[in-house]
């Protein structure tokens, strides 16, 4: 016992803080870093699907040997992260500490950027430096301190958990800064960028945190989707019997009696076609679409096929924790076939009459990506937009844990999803559109093309 309580107190002499910055010692961090594989491997229903043991054992190592003494968190997150990424499931990340960079004292790049992940290209978005630098709105950045954009961008998506580049882009737009401060530390930056045709230099100061951010509270950055108050939005076109139904996320709560509402509406109007919009939905709770299927589909209909979980000591302490659920169920993986369809009831606002257009994108993620496929498998309309973000085989059902000494935040998928009808052969894709149109593009594309078919 003696023993123990030297080391505790070693490692308390060892932590110190700046201001609120708190730095941790190589034996933390190491300890930490061993939590964190130990949960993976007995969560994770298939942790070595899309990644060789070997190859995975040597990221190991390499993030073994890069833990140094004196790290803050984000720092260990440059380090561990790069790990859990290379497993290429979007559910088990590691959360990123975005709040923290309130606490660091140098200066930050200072423009927030759009980042194209089809052709590794990151332009400003706007300009925080006062004065400002004179470098425009919408210039391309080329280099970055002699490093070109296409090399800032690969380091930057080796942070992020995804199946794909393209899901993992928000991620990094949205922290394009501070994985950028992460990486490389420089408070100065020696800028190449193209603007009409022309390719110019300029150095410019990096900027305080508050100007970077000038929001006085720290705000969350760890979600890959934009917040929002309500889940979804009806929007009738004048003139033209077309309704734009815009779902932002699959609630928790019963919005049942808000789809009558909302398809009154729709027979009231005497709406022709009907636009559904998720392409900026990242999930939620699949069994609100379940229920949004019974206003448009003409036959039963089901979202998911084969489901695999893996039922584990550290799960069950979770579900008991967080949602006070007690789970008899045996510890083990066990696989649970796809079962009958969802059979129709009777509806009273039925929408029967009219087309049915689906819109996605790369940011279509999760439930909402399962929303999707199952949209098209029974053939309910027609989908115009970008592939899914959200794979056809996935991982899912995230299994939250708090890492011991720097208390970040670990998600960990329990289950394997094989959307209906599914097979191995689909683990590669997400939902493939039956018009490919840049998100941005998609509805005044779809209503050109309603238009057209009226004609």
């Amino acid at each position: 016992m003696k023993k123990v309580i030297i080391i505790i107190g070693l490692l308390g002499i060892l932590t110190t803080s700046y201001g609120q910055q708190q730095y941790f010692s190589k034996q933390q961090l190491n300890a930490d870093f061993d939590s964190l594989l130990v949960s993976i491997e007995e969560i994770h229903p298939n942790m070595f699907a899309n990644i060789s043991k070997e190859v995975f054992d040597l990221k190991i190592l390499q993030a073994r040997n890069s833990i140094t003494d004196s790290m803050t968190r984000m720092e260990f997150f440059i380090i561990a992260s790069p790990v859990v990424a290379s497993l290429q499931d979007g559910h088990t990340h590691m959360q990123f500490p975005g709040n923290d960079i309130f606490f660091v004292q140098d200066k930050l790049f200072p423009f927030p950027v759009n980042v194209s992940w089809r052709d590794s290209t990151a332009s400003v978005s706007d300009d925080r430096s006062e004065p400002k630098s004179e470098i425009p709105v919408g210039a391309q950045i080329l280099e970055i301190n002699q490093r070109p954009i296409q090399q800032i961008l690969g380091k930057m998506y080796n942070l992020v958990s995804g199946e794909k580049v393209f899901f993992k882009n928000y991620n990094t737009e949205v922290n394009f800064t501070r994985y950028l401060y992460l990486l490389y530390h420089d408070t100065a930056f020696s800028i190449s960028y193209k603007y009409e045709n022309q390719i110019f230099n300029k150095i410019v100061a990096g900027i305080p945190v508050n100007q970077r951010y000038p929001s006085s509270t720290p705000v969350q950055t760890t979600s890959t989707q934009p917040k929002r108050n309500i889940s979804l939005n009806l929007k009738i076109l004048p003139d033209s019997s077309i309704a734009i139904i815009t779902l932002y996320y699959f609630p928790k709560d019963n919005w049942c009696p808000g789809l009558d509402s909302v398809f009154r509406a729709i027979r009231e109007q005497k709406i022709r076609d009907l636009i559904i919009d998720i392409r900026n939905n990242g999930g939620g709770n699949s069994a609100k679409g379940d229920y949004f299927f019974q206003y448009i589909s003409k036959v039963p209909y089901k979202q998911f096929g084969t489901t695999t979980i893996r039922t584990s000591r550290k799960q069950i302490e979770f579900h008991k924790s967080f949602y006070n659920m007690v789970d008899t169920t045996s510890i083990g993986i066990k696989h649970w076939p796809s079962g009958d369809l969802v059979p129709l009831r009777k509806t009273e606002y039925k929408f029967k009459k009219g087309n049915v257009y689906l819109l996605t994108s790369n940011n279509t993620y999760s439930s909402a990506a399962s929303f999707s496929w199952a949209f098209k498998y029974f053939k309910m309309g027609t989908i115009v937009g970008e592939e899914t973000g959200g794979m056809a085989v996935c991982f899912g059902d995230v299994i939250m844990q708090t890492l011991p000494n720097t208390k970040l935040d670990l998600g960990i998928s329990h289950k394997k999803f094989y959307h209906y009808g599914a097979t191995d052969e689909d683990s590669s894709h997400g939902t493939i559109p039956d018009f490919d149109v840049p998100s941005e593009k998609t509805l005044d594309y779809t209503i050109k093309l309603i238009m057209n078919g009226r004609k």
